[in-house]
């Protein structure tokens, strides 16, 4: 329990960390090293479920490693957590793996990501733990950004095999230190107790960021339409943080 509350402060203080290897000459190409926190007004997961009472203090730790086996290449190991405001709690840390390869492909560029991972839930608020495969697939070109997902989560217990399915279409304007990206993510479940399965949420969403040097803030708002049961529910979904990098 001391080693878990330990773990779990860490990841509220410190945000993203990454180190680049070093290379066949023995140099090392550069290390970055950054932190990223933000706050949200209600924890809503991808299959558009709500947790707990909000707002929340949402935060994430990693570690990469570039070019570990091919050239646009990435692995790394990560943590994140989920802190309720209102409840006090922590209720959940997700931590996995992350392999990532990209591909120049005509027109644009490919990114193809395996991430095995395993959460758990200090307060009790969902379950114990979960196991969970993501897969995923990004393309960007200069028309827009296509990402598709795949999760998995695993059966254990009482709890069955649940899948999510998330397509997510955006577009990047940047002008000098400014980025806008609007876009809109269409989410289906398969498996979850007292569901339906299919279409679950519709969220339109953009993303502004502000970016000087090696800090950035950013402020993200969308709104979910919920087309489930009356676990998924309309609500906003509205957040703001910032990030150094070093």
């Amino acid at each position: 329990m001391a080693l878990e509350k330990l773990l779990t402060s860490l990841i509220s203080v410190l945000g993203i960390v990454s180190f680049n290897h070093v290379n066949a000459e023995n140099k090392i190409d550069n290390i970055k090293v950054g932190f990223s926190s933000e706050i949200a007004n209600e924890y809503v997961a991808k299959p558009g479920f709500i947790f707990g009472s909000g707002p929340v203090n949402q935060t994430t730790l990693s570690l990469s490693i570039n070019n570990v086996i091919k050239k646009e290449d990435t692995l790394s190991v990560f943590a994140w957590s989920n802190y309720d405001i209102t409840d006090r709690e922590i209720h959940e840390v997700d931590t996995g793996l992350n392999y990532s390869r990209g591909f120049n492909i005509k027109n644009g560029k490919l990114m193809v990501e395996i991430s095995p991972q395993y959460w758990f839930y200090p307060s009790g608020l969902i379950l114990n733990y979960d196991y969970a495969f993501d897969a995923r697939v990004r393309y960007q070109n200069n028309i827009a950004n296509t990402d598709l997902l795949f999760r998995n989560i695993f059966a254990h217990e009482n709890t069955p095999n649940r899948q999510i399915y998330c397509l997510t279409e955006s577009k990047s304007f940047k002008a000098k230190s400014f980025g806008v990206v609007p876009g809109i993510t269409l989410s289906f479940i398969n498996g979850f107790p007292g569901t339906k399965d299919g279409l679950a949420h519709i969220t339109p969403k953009a993303n502004f960021e502000y970016k000087k040097g090696n800090s950035s803030v950013f402020f993200n708002a969308g709104y979910q339409f919920g087309f489930n049961t009356d676990k998924v529910k309309n609500t906003p979904v509205i957040s703001i943080g910032f990030g150094l990098n070093f």
